[in-house]
């Protein structure tokens, strides 16, 4: 009933702004940051370099994945190379987050090569979800606007600006909390950690959202 009043890749556009600014807020800012940060033993030349690569990689690709997009219909760019690009993306940020890369022995060294194979881990992540996030703000925007009614992009460019900051100011609320129902607000590794897998795990359906998008109407 709703793609009725508006056309499919609208709809779409709209919920992934709302799904994203509610996910993107929980787990990539203060607590991504926060997170390696601990692990890295309060690095902050780390934290920089792991954030650095999601602007370096978005940027990287930008150029790319735009004439990709001007070659191929756009919804085809968004549906293989937006849902694996972003999946991966969630999958190695689980990967790296999850598995039990300490060691059980107290040994420091060892202990210190166990998050240093954490934080490569996490970097590769980065990496893929620059080159997801190039994928939604650039091919995504582009097919949103020539779905939108002519004469109407104002209008429709602000509903999903207000899709995307209306859930991104929940978002933060949200993670502290959970950090106050699952830990003492110590800002633990493991509790940054359940703070991040929630957020990151919000990912997964706009993944799978971008598999439904399609050709614009025609003029």
């Amino acid at each position: 009933a709703i793609c009725r009043l508006m056309h499919r890749n609208v709809f779409l556009c709209l919920l992934c702004s709302a799904l994203s600014g509610l996910s993107d807020s929980i787990w990539s800012g203060a607590v991504f940051a926060g997170y390696l940060y601990v692990m890295t033993n309060n690095s902050n030349t780390k934290v920089g370099l792991a954030e650095a690569a999601i602007g370096a990689s978005t940027l990287a690709f930008a150029l790319p994945v735009g004439w990709l997009a001007d070659k191929v219909p756009r919804h085809l760019v968004i549906a293989i190379g937006g849902s694996i690009s972003s999946l991966a993306a969630i999958a190695m940020t689980v990967f790296a987050v999850v598995r039990p890369v300490t060691p059980s022995s107290s040994d420091p060294e060892a202990i210190q090569a166990a998050d240093d194979a954490e934080f490569k881990q996490l970097v590769v992540a980065c990496v893929m979800w620059g080159i997801a996030n190039g994928i939604r703000q650039g091919p995504v925007k582009a097919l949103f606007a020539d779905s939108v009614p002519t004469g109407s992009r104002s209008r429709y460019f602000s509903m999903a600006l207000f899709a995307y900051m209306i859930p991104s100011a929940v978002g933060p609320t949200l993670s502290i909390i959970l950090i106050q129902v699952w830990g003492t607000d110590s800002w633990t590794k493991d509790e940054l950690r359940m703070v991040l897998l929630v957020g990151v795990l919000l990912e997964i359906p706009v993944a799978f959202a971008l598999l439904f998008f399609r050709p614009p109407p025609p003029p």
